[in-house]
């Protein structure tokens, strides 16, 4: 018998937080003044207008171009247009609400939702670019899934936390962005979840996410596109059609792509749990101490290194920890290794402390794999 199923067993707690998640406009409550002072731009919630997106832009654009702490206080805020700002070179930057939960914008429109340009170029100063983004929540158009709720574009770095994003195209959009840090936040009822990208500046290069939650998302719960290192610190991927997918551009001469650490959760992605489009750079990917259960459709996790050929560079594929319990479904896989090319011997499999539920459903490896 595989694990219980949390999704099953909590289906009717789903189905009524799924809909407190939905978003819908909310008119009784919008923004009728802000005011500012040395350190930071105040936003008062007063029962007004049923837009508030060009005060929203207003104080968006003061508290950049001083370099503010734009502090959005609880309430309801109705954005019919689009949220915009730079920021200023040479100055930090941070918005910050009451919580994710008191804190929420609703969005109406159909084009991105909010835009955050950082300052990471040729001319980059680390010392000027520090931006924060907590304790909001972002809610999107609903069933149509359009444009991206946040857009994090020329970041350097930065921290994000108690976000939660619902019911856009994508929840979540890096670009160009360096390095980041999110933390306590939720990405649901998306196309996809969050989505990281290479730009002209530079590829997704050292991300972690902490306690953070991929759910229901009809395409990626997370998406890193030619990346170099993804870290996951316990978070909940699940309902998604592929819950994380990953394809690796390389970090110098030797990296770690991906790491899973403190007992990540996988349940019911349709498609798959993880992935992974292998490139040909020497790279270990850690998914240890994870709870891959109840896949469905193709396997728990697909490594797939298509691209390789004989003389290609060496891959490690660490799964010491993991469990695999795909439920009732057996005959669907645990692990599957797509074919390399021709002549490939580069990857080497730990996996003496994996536990696969069944016994039977372990993995029997293809010549062309090393067991550590």
């Amino acid at each position: 018998m595989g694990i219980k199923n949390r999704r099953t067993f909590l289906s009717g707690a789903a189905l009524a937080g799924g809909a407190a998640l939905l978003p819908k406009q909310v008119s009784s409550t919008a923004i009728s003044s802000f005011s500012s002072n040395s350190s930071r731009v105040y936003l008062t919630v007063k029962p007004g207008s049923a837009d508030s997106t060009t005060v929203l832009n207003q104080a968006l654009a003061t508290a950049a171009k001083n370099g503010q702490v734009l502090y959005i206080t609880a309430g309801v805020y109705n954005v019919s247009g689009s949220l915009s700002v730079s920021m200023t070179p040479a100055k930090g930057f941070s918005i910050i609400g009451d919580g994710a939960a008191v804190t929420k914008i609703v969005f109406t429109g159909s084009s991105d939702a909010f835009t955050v340009v950082g300052n990471f170029g040729p001319n980059y100063d680390p010392k000027g670019d520090g931006f924060r983004f907590e304790g909001l929540n972002l809610s999107g158009p609903g069933l149509t899934r359009s444009g991206a709720g946040l857009t994090l574009l020329r970041h350097g770095g930065f921290v994000v936390s108690d976000l939660q994003v619902v019911g856009f195209g994508t929840g979540l959009r890096l670009h160009d962005s360096l390095t980041g840090h999110f933390s306590d936040s939720i990405f649901a009822y998306c196309n996809d979840g969050v989505l990281a990208e290479a730009g002209s500046l530079s590829n997704p290069n050292l991300h972690l996410f902490t306690r953070c939650t991929f759910d229901s998302c009809s395409r990626y719960g997370l998406s890193f596109f030619s990346g170099s290192a993804l870290t996951l610190e316990s978070c909940e991927i699940a309902a998604n059609a592929t819950g994380i997918q990953f394809s690796q551009a390389g970090a110098g001469q030797g990296a770690v792509a991906v790491t899973l650490s403190g007992s990540n959760y996988f349940e019911g992605n349709s498609q798959q749990h993880i992935y992974i489009t292998h490139g040909n750079f020497p790279v270990v990917y850690n998914l240890t101490g994870a709870v891959f259960n109840t896949f469905t459709a193709n396997a728990g996790v697909v490594f797939d290194p298509y691209q390789l050929k004989a003389g290609s560079q060496p891959a490690v594929l660490n799964l010491e920890g993991s469990a695999f319990c795909p439920g009732s479904t057996y005959a669907n896989a645990p692990l599957v290794l797509a074919q390399p090319g021709a002549g490939y011997d580069g990857l080497s499999v730990s996996n003496r402390t994996t536990l696969y539920v069944p016994l039977s459903s372990k993995p029997v490896f293809p010549p062309y794999v090393h067991i550590l």
